[in-house]
């Protein structure tokens, strides 16, 4: 597989694994709509701090593919990192839902390396803690659950 095709296929299905669509804009109490531009914090400190952290993925590859481990990189102050291969991407992420040991988080990746245009792709996620250092993640629109171990 092209590096070109491969990078293709990784940003759509991290995009569709990692992300879903939602409005840039936030309502405020008036009815008004405002746009944020700065990474998000996450809703509560307390529940961010179990995802901050670098987080690799622990799937083996299968015959005949390359092993392309993902590393996601989960900021405190809600700035993401993603990164296979060659391919990074950067954006952010924000607390949607706190369940104790499942969160929902909402992610706004950019995706370099398409052409003059950078894109942009909004996703949720549904994180389950297996324990502090063991998490899986599911988008929100497809079952596509990825394991990971906490790396730092």
């Amino acid at each position: 597989m092209s590096n070109a095709l491969r990078a293709n296929s990784l940003a759509l299905g991290l995009a569709a694994a990692l992300m879903a669509g939602c409005d840039k804009s936030a309502t405020t109490a008036s009815g008004g709509t405002t746009t944020t531009a700065a990474p998000a914090k996450p809703a509560d400190a307390s529940a961010g701090s179990k995802l901050v952290g670098v987080w690799e993925s622990v799937e083996e590859a299968k015959k005949g593919e390359p092993d392309d481990k993902m590393t996601v990189e989960f900021k405190a102050d809600g700035g993401l990192k993603i990164a296979m291969g060659p391919l990074e991407m950067t954006g952010t992420w924000k607390m949607a839902k706190d369940e104790g040991k499942t969160l929902t988080i909402d992610t706004d990746v950019i995706m370099k390396g398409f052409g003059d245009a950078a894109k942009s792709d909004k996703k949720s996620f549904k994180i389950v803690f297996d324990d502090a250092n063991t998490m899986t993640m599911t988008p929100a629109d497809k079952p596509d659950t990825k394991k990971f171990k906490r790396k730092t």
